[in-house]
C-alpha cells in the first residue's frame, strides 16, 4: 500500500510540474509576486477553519476525556499537518490525533471512536458542500460538461461514504486496524487502538448519540464554507479578486477532486489540474489558477512544517516521561 501511495505522489507531482511548464513558470511566477509575501496571511485565516474542525471533534469526545480547546487544537493542527505533508491517504493524521490524545492519558477505544465518527461526519460534510458546489455551478455557468463530472465525484464520495459507515457497523474493529497498520507508517499508528472489542462497544454507542453528531456536523459544515474564505482572500491578495460564490465553487469542487483521490499524497497534481478545469468555467486563466495551489500550498508548508516538529517534540516528551516512570 506505501508504495502504491509513493507511485501516487511521483505521478501527481509530474502532473503538477507539467501542468506549471505548460503554462509557463514566469506566468504563474509573476501571479504570485503580485500577493508576495501578503500572501502569509493566509496561514493566519487557516486558523478559523482550524478552530472551526476543533469545535466539530470535540463534541464527540466523552466529557471527562475533553481537553481544554487550546490543547485539542494543538493536537487538531498536527493531525492536519500530517495528512497536508505525509503520504498517509489522508487518515494517518486522524489516527495521530487519537494517540496523541491517547499519550494524554485519554481511553484509546472511546478516542478512536470518536476519530473515526469525525472522519465519517467529514466525508458527508464534503458531500453535501461538493453538491452545494454542484448546484452554483449550475446557476452560474448553466449546462456544463464539468457539472457531469462533479455530479460523478458526488456519487462516488457518497458510495464510498456508505462502504466506511457499513463497515464500521459490520466488521470487527481488529480487521479494520489490522488494515491501516499495513497501510500507514508504524510511527504513526503504533500503541493506538489495540482493543478492538472496545472499540467496537465505543463505536456503537457514540452512533447512538444523535445530539453529539449533530452538533459536530453543524460545526463540520461551517469548517468547510469557512475554507471557500481562503480562496476569496488569495485571489483577492492576486489581484484578481471574484466573488464569495465563485470561490465557494472553486474551493468546493477541487476538494470534492481531492478527495476522490485520497492516495495521492496530499492531493499533489490533483488540486492543481482541478483547479485549472474549473477555474477554466468561471474565467480563470490557467496560470492564475495554479498561483492560486501553489498558494494554498505555501500556505501548508508554512502551517504544516512546524506541526510536523510539534508531534516530534510531543512524542519525544512522551518518550522522556515514560522513562522516568520506569526508572
Amino acid at each position: 500500500m506505501r508504495n502504491t501511495a509513493y507511485a501516487a505522489l511521483s505521478f501527481g507531482l509530474a502532473l503538477a510540474i507539467g501542468l506549471i511548464v505548460w503554462q509557463g513558470f514566469d506566468t504563474v511566477a509573476a501571479v504570485l509576486a503580485v500577493g508576495g509575501w501578503s500572501l502569509l496571511i493566509l496561514g493566519f485565516y487557516q486558523i478559523a477553519p482550524l478552530f472551526l474542525a476543533t469545535l466539530s471533534w470535540q463534541p464527540l469526545l466523552e466529557p471527562g476525556a475533553r481537553e481544554r480547546l487550546g490543547s485539542l487544537s494543538v493536537v487538531t493542527w498536527i493531525g492536519l499537518s500530517v495528512n497536508w505533508l505525509l503520504p498517509v491517504a489522508q487518515i494517518g493524521g486522524d489516527l495521530l490525533r487519537a494517540r496523541l490524545l491517547v499519550l494524554g492519558g485519554a481511553g484509546g477505544a472511546t478516542t478512536g471512536a470518536s476519530v473515526v465518527v469525525d472522519k465519517t461526519i467529514q466525508a458527508g460534510a464534503q458531500i453535501a458542500y461538493s453538491l452545494l458546489g454542484l448546484f452554483l455551478l449550475l446557476a452560474v455557468a448553466g449546462t456544463h460538461v464539468l457539472a457531469y463530472w462533479a455530479a460523478g465525484f458526488a456519487f462516488v464520495l457518497s458510495a464510498c461514504l456508505y462502504i466506511f459507515f457499513r463497515l464500521q457497523r459490520m466488521a470487527p474493529a481488529a480487521r479494520m486496524l489490522g488494515f491501516l497498520r499495513r497501510l500507514l507508517p508504524r510511527s504513526v499508528l503504533r500503541a493506538s487502538l489495540s482493543d478492538g472489542d472496545a472499540f467496537d462497544a465505543a463505536l456503537d454507542n457514540l452512533y447512538r448519540e444523535r445530539g453529539r453528531l449533530a452538533v459536530s456536523a453543524i460545526w463540520r459544515v461551517a469548517e468547510r464554507l469557512a475554507k471557500a474564505g481562503e480562496v476569496w482572500l488569495a485571489l483577492w491578495l492576486m489581484g484578481h479578486p471574484v466573488s464569495l460564490v465563485e470561490a465557494l465553487i472553486l474551493e468546493s469542487l477541487t476538494q470534492a477532486v481531492r478527495a476522490a483521490a485520497f492516495m495521492v499524497p496530499g492531493g499533489v497534481g490533483v488540486q492543481e489540474g482541478g483547479l485549472v478545469l474549473i477555474g477554466s468555467v468561471l474565467g480563470l486563466s490557467p496560470g492564475l489558477s495554479l498561483a492560486l495551489s501553489l498558494a494554498k500550498r505555501f500556505r501548508e508548508l508554512i502551517l504544516g512544517l512546524p506541526g510536523l516538529i510539534g508531534w516530534q517534540l510531543l512524542e519525544r516528551r512522551h518518550r522522556k516521561k515514560s522513562g522516568s516512570a520506569e526508572a
